[in-house]
């Protein structure tokens, strides 16, 4: 069974005070292997943890991070991020200027770019 991508965090503080990567076969699989992770960086409980699947991003993700999706379920503690917002997830990352920065922050150089 091929590998899913799952964004864990407390579902109180939301995923930009801290969210985890998960590969695993389920939300199940992919809470126990994440939830203690949240629980030190927010003090949460397990019931709290939220795995958000995220299918549209699994191929991309699982490239950037060097993740063999039929492989064993992993945790990354540590996603690759944006060098500017520092979040991660919502789209690959570019190499702009010796940076590695998202979609986002790109347009916004783009944008600074044009109004010059």
């Amino acid at each position: 069974m091929k590998l899913r991508a799952y964004m864990l965090f407390d579902c109180e503080s939301g995923p930009c005070e801290g969210a985890v990567l998960v590969f695993a076969h389920s939300a199940m699989d992919a809470k126990r292997l994440g939830w203690r992770t949240i629980k030190e960086w927010t003090g949460t409980e397990y019931l709290n943890v939220v795995a958000r699947h995220m299918p549209s991003e699994q191929g991309w993700l699982a490239a950037q991070e060097g993740v063999d999706l039929e492989s064993e379920p992993r945790m990354i503690g540590s996603p690759q991020c944006c060098d500017r917002c520092e979040l991660w997830g919502t789209a690959p990352l570019i190499q702009l200027s010796g940076e590695s920065v998202c979609e986002t922050c790109a347009d916004e150089d783009d944008d600074a770019y044009l109004e010059e």
